[in-house]
């Protein structure tokens, strides 16, 4: 039942073999092409979500619109306030569809798909390479291309660092491969060059040199002088992006002590272990456990233990296919083990394992060889069996990921106890209208964590949109008490003292959040409109103009800076601002009444016409606009010449 070489590389076949599956190998890909189409092509009419879509992407104005302040905004460290990675490479894809297609989720999610794709083909492609055959490279590219610990890179907008730099990745991998075959130092520039750009789609590509390391021997079965000093300048990129990461990283508050985060990594290893081969359900946040650091240990040491004990057998008794893949995943995986150590909100996340995986699947595939006759047949069918499961599962959590609201209610489902979640939740039943259904929410979040930031201000920004403006101050007041540095507490506290009129204590507010937050563009925002009702206009300008340099396609922010040349007498520019405005967002009433307000001070009745008109075009019952609309129509129709006796 076992073919000799049991877990070594196979014979190569002969050239005929060679021939005849040469003329068939286009099936193969095509198929893998249909698989990844038909599970995951509907995710083109799927949301943008809640969950760092909304500052990343969405309302990222380095993004939106191509130009050369852009570009090398995307390219300078620290210019997305909230983005902890240095991954310009992966905003500059989304710049180019933006600017290509417009800021649509389908097009995001459409090209989140090809990536995907792509990348199966790639690793059908990297198992050829390597001396499989197409029936152990279909099984190791169909496993990685319907794996449910996929899902989330590929269903989630911001999944696509994760996809791009694979690609790249992958790239860089088999041009290595072709430079130990050929020597040929075009295959090694490009390998280099894909691996410095897979590290600007996402920075845990560093380890890219170690999986060179480990084909050389692989391939060869020793690793030279020669092979390490062609590494070399790889150290250079290397300290360059990790420094630059580290730099961006932020320490996180409520980070446990050392030990018990050296005791999670066994824990987590042993759950990604049930996820992978057990099939055992995914999900979108993992929550740190609330158990103690011995009890975290004893549940994930033995595994621990038995993975390096079976790595260490498998180098010894040659299984090279084998240990090559648990190599493979061990030294992709190193990453992930690092985040765990320097603690994150979330203890780990499925998108860690996209690329790490290949090496797991490299071993399923690889065991197909190893059976013969009927004792493949009994692989292949316990596979097939197990891939059915993990379709069905796949095609599951694929729908979980349509919406911001599915999405938490998939995570509350599965841990009612994630606080992170309801507040998702509950900003996303508030974005969809149901007002009452986020403040319940959120109650239930104060319910489980009394000093929940979250839900403090999630209550506080509900009564703020029922008007209710006294009881959302106590509200974001309490979050101020519970977290003096919280910025959006005092961003949206300075916001409701403006509606008050109480226009000095939101200055304060205000710049007390920009104190914490100096790019917060709405605090500026809300300072700049302060002090405009305080009518000290030139701070007031320069707060807009502050605000203008973080989102200089903001519809309001330009009708704000024509509201002060407005008063500044500067009816000219005035007029400049309030149509800057309307070409950002063509159906802002207040841009169309001061556009026309503008326009009667320069005496331009027959344009000031056009404005109201619109105006009524987009709201009919407007009584104001309709009375000043008569009125100029009535001073400019002409009068007839006054009569007099013959």
């Amino acid at each position: 039942m076992l073919a000799t070489g049991a877990l070594g590389m196979q014979n190569s076949p002969t050239t005929q073999e060679n021939a005849g599956e040469a003329g068939r190998d286009w099936r193969w890909p095509l198929a893998l092409a249909l698989v990844v189409l038909a599970f995951y092509l509907r995710c083109v009419y799927f949301e943008f979500l809640n969950w760092d879509d909304d500052p990343l992407l969405t309302n990222n104005p380095l993004t939106r619109s191509f130009s050369f302040a852009n570009l090398l905004g995307l390219f300078r460290p620290g210019a997305i306030p909230k983005e902890q990675l240095y991954i310009p490479l992966t905003y500059l894809s989304h710049l180019f569809e933006n600017s290509l297609f417009g800021l649509r989720p389908g097009v995001v999610h459409g090209i989140n798909v090809l990536l995907h794709l792509l990348n199966t083909l790639l690793v059908y492609r990297l198992l050829k390479c390597l001396g499989a055959s197409r029936l152990v490279g279909f099984v190791a590219a169909l496993v990685f291309a319907i794996h449910p610990l996929q899902v989330e890179v590929v269903a989630w907008a911001m999944g696509r660092k994760d996809l791009l730099s694979t690609a790249l990745a992958l790239g860089a991998l088999l041009c290595w491969r072709r430079w130990l075959r050929d020597f040929d130092r075009r295959d090694y520039f490009a390998a280099y060059t894909l691996w410095v750009a897979a590290m600007l789609a996402k920075p845990s590509m560093l380890v890219l040199p170690g999986l060179f390391v480990l084909l050389d021997f692989y391939c060869r079965d020793r690793v030279t002088r020669a092979d390490w000093l062609n590494k070399a300048p790889m150290l250079i990129a290397m300290l360059l992006i990790l420094g630059v990461n580290i730099w961006l990283g932020k320490a996180a508050q409520g980070m446990p002590s050392l030990g018990y985060r050296l005791a999670a990594v066994p824990w987590v290893l042993s759950g990604w272990a049930a996820r992978i081969l057990l099939l055992a359900e995914p999900s979108q946040f993992y929550a740190w456990p609330e158990t103690g650091a011995g009890r975290l240990l004893l549940s994930g040491l033995p595994f621990c233990v038995g993975m390096g004990i079976l790595l260490v057998c498998a180098f010894r008794l040659k299984w090279r296919n084998c240990w090559f893949g648990l190599t493979f995943f061990a030294i992709a995986f190193a990453p992930a083990v690092g985040i765990v150590l320097n603690y994150r909100k979330f203890i780990t996340a499925d998108r860690y394992g996209y690329f790490p995986l290949i090496g797991i699947f490299f071993i399923a595939a690889m065991l197909v060889p190893v059976f013969r006759g009927r004792g493949r047949k009994i692989y292949l069918a316990v596979l097939s069996l197990w891939l059915l499961f993990g379709g069905w599962r796949t095609w599951r959590l694929t729908g979980e990921w349509r919406s911001s609201v599915s999405l938490w209610q998939a995570v509350l489902r599965k841990n009612s106890q994630t606080q992170y979640a309801w507040r998702g939740l509950s900003v996303a039943l508030r974005s969809a209208g149901q007002t009452s259904a986020s403040m319940e929410t959120s109650l239930k979040l104060l319910r489980l964590n009394r000093s929940s930031c979250y839900a403090l201000l999630s209550l506080g920004v509900a009564y703020e949109e029922k008007d209710e403006l006294t009881k959302a101050e106590v509200f974001y007041r309490h979050t101020i008490r519970v977290k003096p540095e919280h910025d959006d507490a005092w961003r949206l506290l300075a916001g409701v003292l403006l509606k008050r009129g109480q226009h000095e204590e939101s200055v304060k507010a205000s710049q007390q959040a920009l104190s914490i937050q100096p790019g917060n563009a709405e605090a500026l925002q809300n300072l700049g409109a302060a002090y405009f009702y305080l009518e000290d206009y030139p701070k007031a300008l320069k707060c807009f103009d502050k605000q203008k340099k973080l989102t200089p396609d903001n519809a309001v922010l330009h009708k704000n800076i024509g509201l002060v040349y407005f008063q500044q007498e500067r009816f000219q520019e005035a007029e400049s601002c309030f149509r800057q405005a309307l070409k950002f967002k063509p159906d802002l009433l207040e841009a169309h009444l001061q556009l026309g307000q503008a326009l009667i001070k320069q005496n331009k009745l027959a344009e000031a016409c056009a404005a109201y008109r619109e105006v009524l075009r987009l709201q009919p019952d407007h009584a104001w606009a309709r009375q000043v609309l008569e009125k100029l129509e009535e001073k400019m129709r002409p009068q007839p010449p006054k009569a007099g006796p013959d």
